[in-house]
């Protein structure tokens, strides 16, 4: 895996070097497949820089403000429970597996609901928020996924909901799984279910199920 993570406007413009990024699958019992994501930066003092100027006391440009919180997570996974992930795939809309072509899934457009689970936490300056997830799946020739995966971002939780800031990450040789599936239902009815969540043309695909 190759990746890094750009915030724009803060004091790192070469953005961050990953940690960890993780991309699985869940499948639901009514027969919906979706994306789980997990990403950490590097601590943000390990990046070159920062950028001149940004010596100011506090505040998305501060470097002071970025090392005191070490680094970024940004996942549905992280924390147990606390997210739903990105609906990846139903009966009428599969998700592709063998296309070379991207694909894209979005998820938590704006205006947030305050009362939903987000589809994904978020660990800033503290914990935060993100929403309107665009997210590109392209495979590659030799295997492995590119992903490209750009939101909006509050960093505060608890200060007024707006998404004014925003986060474009890219990844390389990413592979895929494995899928969970739901307490109790037998490894083969969920291979039969995500068969019908895929292009036809991949029911050759392997999924390690969990």
């Amino acid at each position: 895996m190759h990746g890094r993570i750009w915030f724009p406007g803060n004091p790192w413009p070469d953005g961050h070097g990953l940690s960890e990024f993780a991309w699985s699958g869940r499948l639901d019992r009514r027969g919906r497949l979706w994306f789980d994501l997990h990403l950490r930066t590097l601590p943000y003092a390990d990046e070159v820089g920062p950028r001149p100027g940004t010596d100011v006391e506090s505040g998305w440009a501060s470097a002071s403000t970025w090392t005191a919180y070490d680094r970024a997570t940004l996942s549905s996974t992280f924390w147990p429970d606390a997210a739903t992930g990105v609906l990846a795939a139903t009966r009428s809309i599969p998700f592709r597996f063998g296309d070379f072509r991207p694909q894209i899934r979005a998820a938590d457009p704006l205006p947030v609901d305050p009362e939903g689970k987000p589809a994904v936490n978020l660990y800033l300056f503290g914990p935060g928020a993100v929403a309107e997830h665009e997210i590109e799946f392209t495979r590659q020739p030799a295997g492995g996924f590119t992903i490209v995966w750009t939101g909006r971002i509050n960093p505060t939780q608890g200060a007024s909901p707006v998404f004014d800031h925003e986060f474009r990450a890219e990844v390389s040789d990413v592979e895929f799984g494995p899928v969970r599936i739901p307490d109790g239902m037998p490894a083969r009815e969920a291979l039969v279910l995500l068969e019908k969540l895929i292009d036809p043309a991949d029911t050759g695909t392997r999924f390690r199920l969990a």
